[in-house]
């Protein structure tokens, strides 16, 4: 750089401030020593500039494997029972939550409920109806009244009088008939009356007969087809009141919570669901396996498993099963519409019950001793 200075910057050239020409300093020193001086400055910059390139140790070191020949696949904790994606099978405002994310509760406690008052409303509206219908049918199973069947009889009675009247009435000219003593009109009355009577007669007995028969059994059939409809509307309600508790479907443990109080929950499948649910006792790892190591897959060959930032810490796999599906490679995000042109099929493997520190979602890398 000081040589191209002195090459470029002729010597009989003021190019000094002025104070240097006043001074006499033309001496073509002058522009060497500025140009070592530059060098000297270019050189510490190119020093301080380059970056120091002294070889360390990572902090955390990479997984390896224990074994000469393994297959490697990558593996995500899940829940023993796999996990749990809870809903609620009813939409409405979330009244109570019962639980906290880590609470283990057995099979069968409350996790959370909807707001009741409007089945409750309901219940006492069907529970009504119900009453209503069993009164009916207790009514026309009690028929006759005791009090109805006296005044029934009397009437019999009062038309067996009324026969014996026109009877006697009807024989008195009978035998006049014909022979012009008694007009044709008042004969006929006396014969029509006579009949009246024994309709009459005919109509109460039969009346009588049908009140101490009781209610014709069509009728009761009637009333309980109704009793029934209503109960089964009541039952209807009920069971709509024992769905908005949402509960515990095996023992286990409560892994995240999506719920708040006074929140509305929506039942037609939400991508998020309200609350991740299992049993973590032990914990199990699905490991995804490429397919094209699945020739050199043992099950039942030792496999270990570290988690990720702690490839030093190996953990003991127990081969539980497999899953006969071979499905295209996720790469652990769950996305379904990736596309990829690696398939794996998927291992499950049970982690020592002893595990401390590993959680639902973490991932690790599992090895398995190979052929």
């Amino acid at each position: 750089m000081g040589l191209l200075l002195v090459q470029i910057m002729p010597i009989n050239r003021p190019t000094l401030p002025t104070w240097f020409h006043k001074n006499q300093l033309r001496s073509p020193y002058i522009y060497g020593a500025l140009a070592i001086i530059c060098l000297f400055f270019a050189i510490i910059i190119v020093f301080k500039g380059t970056p120091n390139n002294t070889h360390t140790l990572p902090n955390k070191l990479p997984p390896h494997s224990p074994f000469a020949l393994a297959v490697a696949g990558a593996g995500l904790i899940e829940a023993a029972s796999e996990n749990i994606a809870i809903g609620t099978p009813l939409s409405g405002t979330i009244a109570h939550v019962y639980v906290k994310a880590g609470d283990t509760v057995e099979a069968g406690a409350p996790l959370f409920s909807l707001d009741s008052r409007i089945y409750l409303a309901q219940q006492a509206q069907l529970q009504a109806a119900v009453d209503l219908a069993k009164a009916q049918v207790a009514l026309l199973e009690a028929h006759p009244r005791p009090e109805t069947v006296p005044p029934a009889e009397a009437r019999v009675k009062e038309t067996e009088f009324l026969l014996e009247q026109a009877k006697l009435l009807w024989q008195n000219v009978a035998p006049l008939e014909g022979t012009g003593a008694i007009g044709e009109e008042a004969l006929l009355i006396r014969k029509l009356g006579y009949r009246l009577a024994q309709a009459q007669l005919s109509e109460t007995k039969h009346n009588l007969d049908l009140l101490k028969a009781g209610t014709w059994v069509k009728d009761i059939d009637v009333a309980k087809a109704n009793l029934e409809l209503a109960e089964a509307n009541l039952k209807v309600v009920e069971v709509e009141l024992e769905r908005i508790v949402v509960k515990a479907p095996i023992k286990g443990t409560v892994l995240r919570m999506n719920i708040r109080e006074g929140e509305f929950a929506q039942n037609n499948g939400a991508k998020e669901p309200l609350l991740i649910f299992g049993s973590i006792n032990p914990l199990h790892l699905r490991v995804d396996i490429d397919d094209k190591d699945v020739p050199r897959f043992i099950k039942e060959a030792v496999a270990y498993a570290t988690a990720r930032g702690d490839s030093q810490k190996q953990y003991p796999l127990q081969f539980i099963r497999i899953e006969p599906y071979v499905l295209p490679k996720q790469n652990l995000t769950g996305v379904t519409t990736q596309l990829v042109d690696t398939r794996v099929f998927q291992v499950i493997y049970a982690l020592p019950e002893a595990a401390q520190g590993l959680y639902v979602g973490q991932q690790m890398d599992a090895f398995i001793e190979a052929k």
